[in-house]
């Protein structure tokens, strides 16, 4: 499946006006992961980013999290059962500061416990402010 997803980065690598990514529930790991950051980096709107489901681990998490740190258009941001961890959320956190259009934010299955609670709560209190 990360074949696929790295087929799929490259025919959109330059596509810098995509908007919304659906890519859940393809198992595309941390590697596929990263090659979706890499695309994400040329894009200035992206809104919606799914990506449930795809076992991206911490270090998937921490390749978009820095992917996406200053996209400031971001409305939709789905990242459930993808065992995350507090690692991966640390890298997302700025993400979530910094969106001032955060809609929506599925971050369910992903082993944050307690602290991650607090992590997310404390960065979407911040940027209301």
């Amino acid at each position: 499946m990360v074949a696929g997803c790295i087929a799929v980065c490259k025919a959109i690598q330059h596509h810098s006006t995509l908007r919304e990514l659906y890519l859940s529930n393809n198992f595309i790991g941390p590697d596929g992961a990263r090659h979706v950051a890499k695309v994400l980096e040329n894009t200035k709107y992206i809104t919606e980013i799914w990506l449930s489901g795809n076992g991206i681990f911490p270090s998937g998490a921490q390749a978009l999290g820095k992917a996406l740190r200053e996209k400031r258009y971001l409305e939709v941001l789905a990242l459930r059962k993808n065992d995350i961890g507090i690692e991966g959320l640390s890298e997302l956190e700025s993400v979530l500061q910094s969106s001032k259009t955060i809609r929506e934010l599925d971050l369910g299955c992903n082993a944050i416990g307690d602290e991650g609670v607090r992590i997310v709560t404390s960065a979407l209190k911040n940027k209301q402010k």
